[in-house]
């Protein structure tokens, strides 16, 4: 069966960590934010259409909306990927193969679609 869902634009991959004390790096306050919000997101979506986690490799489509035409599709993955997983879609976030079918602007709504196929 094929599935879509939207979720708001994640932050960055330059604004997803933040320098601590000791010199080590950790989740900004922004990214923590967007990860709370996705999973519930992903967590309530998955819970209404009874997907159990996926454990094998998929293709994920993503049609990414940017707020502005110089940003870069590709900085957005990592804090997507890891939601997926911590929301309940994927057993573990090795198994998705992210596929940027479209890229458009859209400042007023920043977001990615994801669409994939799971049983």
């Amino acid at each position: 069966m094929t599935y879509s869902l939207s979720l708001p634009l994640p932050p960055s991959t330059n604004k997803r960590l933040i320098k601590a004390r000791g010199g080590f790096f950790i989740l900004s306050g922004e990214a923590r934010a967007w990860l709370e919000e996705a999973n519930l997101l992903i967590k309530s979506f998955c819970n209404k259409e009874k997907i159990k986690p996926i454990n094998d490799y998929f293709h994920l489509d993503l049609e990414v909306y940017l707020p502005r035409s110089n940003s870069d599709s590709h900085n957005y993955l990592k804090l997507l990927c890891d939601s997926l997983e911590q929301g309940g879609l994927v057993e573990n976030d090795k198994y998705i193969m992210p596929r940027i079918q479209k890229v458009k602007v859209d400042s007023v709504n920043p977001r990615v679609r994801l669409s994939f196929t799971a049983n």
